[in-house]
């Protein structure tokens, strides 16, 4: 997964250590958790549910979804940098 390869580089770059797991859910659709290295709390999920990626963040208490990944990890990338500046 490219785009998550370049979500953990952009978190990283904003100096946190993050840890990333990858998996597939009993029906086969695909998973991922981005945590910090440092205390293991979860930053990011992302999954693939019913064709749609949804994305959700829980220190910032946000969820979206859509149809491309990309997009939706720039825009909670961008809410996160704003909460760790």
């Amino acid at each position: 997964m490219q785009d998550l390869a370049w979500l953990e580089q952009r978190l990283i770059e904003t100096g946190l250590s993050v840890e990333t797991a990858y998996g597939r859910a009993d029906d086969g659709s695909a998973w991922a958790v981005v945590c910090d290295s440092d205390d293991g709390e979860a930053l990011i999920h992302v999954a693939r549910i019913d064709g749609s990626w949804v994305v959700a963040t829980s220190p910032l208490a946000s969820v979206l979804r859509g149809q491309r990944l990309r997009p939706l990890l720039s825009n909670i990338l961008k809410k996160l940098e704003r909460t760790v500046s």
